[in-house]
């Protein structure tokens, strides 16, 4: 069963995220860090996010939403408290590579920019993770189509997504969920809810 996610299943998903992405960034942030993060997708109206269910037990999730930059501010701002004892603890730890770390988050998502793709027409999909027990049920595509039909439901022209280049699985996978290769390199994705949004991308790019 897919579900909006809830406060009630940031627990489960945690323990999802750090076992399907025990290397990344964000794990290595700390619960604290992360706890903050599910919460904020709880709380921000420009968040979409689901968690798949059997019998009750989290075996999956989704996250993203409308407009990543203020998606990203907003997750910051709700749930702050987090990220600073997040921020506190790794600076103790590790100084140097935390500031450089926040400073590339803050960058990357909150601070503005001239141009960016990200508006409130348009979305980007962050992760998408299953249990490695529950993999080969279509769970992964039950999580991406509700996504998507939700992100539909709310006007969006177009949601974004990057994938590691080496990633042939995955990239696989979006381009059977109807996803577009828009990079050389393969590692950026969209789906274009809107063809006319699609032929101004294209085009634009070009230029």
């Amino acid at each position: 069963m897919i579900q909006f996610i809830q406060k009630k299943h940031i627990p489960e998903v945690i323990r999802i995220h750090k076992t399907c992405f025990p290397e990344s960034q964000s794990t290595k942030f700390g619960d604290a860090f992360l706890t903050g993060y599910y919460e904020g997708h709880c709380e921000s109206e420009h968040a979409v996010a689901f968690v798949s269910l059997e019998q009750n037990k989290v075996t999956g999730f989704i996250t993203g939403g409308v407009n990543t930059r203020t998606l990203s501010r907003e997750i910051i701002n709700q749930s702050k408290w987090q990220f600073i004892k997040s921020a506190v603890v790794n600076f103790f730890r590790q100084p140097v590579q935390s500031i450089k770390k926040y400073s590339g988050y803050l960058k990357a998502y909150v601070l503005p920019k001239k141009k960016t793709f990200y508006s409130d027409q348009t979305s980007g999909l962050a992760s998408i993770a299953v249990l490695p027990e529950y993999r080969g049920q279509g769970i992964a595509e039950q999580l991406t189509r509700a996504f998507l039909e939700e992100l539909k439901k709310r006007g969006n022209k177009a949601c974004r997504l990057g994938v590691e280049e080496q990633n042939t699985r995955a990239r696989r996978f979006y381009e059977k969920i109807g996803f577009e290769q828009v990079n050389e390199a393969g590692s950026s994705y969209i789906y274009f809810f809107d063809r006319n949004f699609r032929e101004t991308f294209f085009s634009s790019k070009e230029k």
